[in-house]
């Protein structure tokens, strides 16, 4: 009788930021000390730059998906607005056809991206707080916990 190899638990972190500042040092820490054994890392970002590319250098698979990362009140932008739907709806058809376990993000636009594969697919989103938020932020992130 053959054994079968162990499923890894597919983990897709949506990243805002493709730049190093604080919290994409700690991310990037954390996934060289990852449990790959157990564990399937994905990043996803909107763009290339200096940490998709840290990011790959650890063999670490990464997605682009062109989201647009703006302030809250630049998402009223009838550009900006239409190109993040588009993105939503493309995070959507990526989450469709590539099995993904978990999804982690920390960032309200990121949970505004996930919204139709969220409604759509059901995956459970960890959500991560790491700076304080304005009070719109907050307020928009309060409605949205709801799902």
């Amino acid at each position: 009788m053959s054994e079968h190899p162990k499923k890894k638990i597919r983990i897709l972190f949506v990243n805002l930021y493709v730049e190093m500042g604080g919290g994409e040092y700690s991310l990037l820490n954390f996934l060289k000390g990852f449990d790959k054994e157990n564990y399937h890392p994905v990043m996803m970002f909107g763009r290339r730059g200096s940490f998709p590319e840290k990011v790959e250098s650890l063999g670490i698979e990464t997605v682009f998906i062109p989201y647009q990362t703006v302030e809250l009140k630049n998402l009223v932008n009838p550009k900006v607005l239409w190109r993040n739907i588009k993105a939503a709806f493309q995070i959507y058809k990526y989450l469709k056809n590539n099995k993904v376990d978990i999804i982690q993000c920390s960032d309200v636009l990121s949970l505004l991206l996930l919204i139709p594969s969220k409604i759509l697919l059901q995956i459970p989103v960890i959500y991560s707080v790491i700076f304080q938020y304005e009070s719109t932020r907050l307020l928009l992130f309060n409605l949205l916990s709801v799902f």
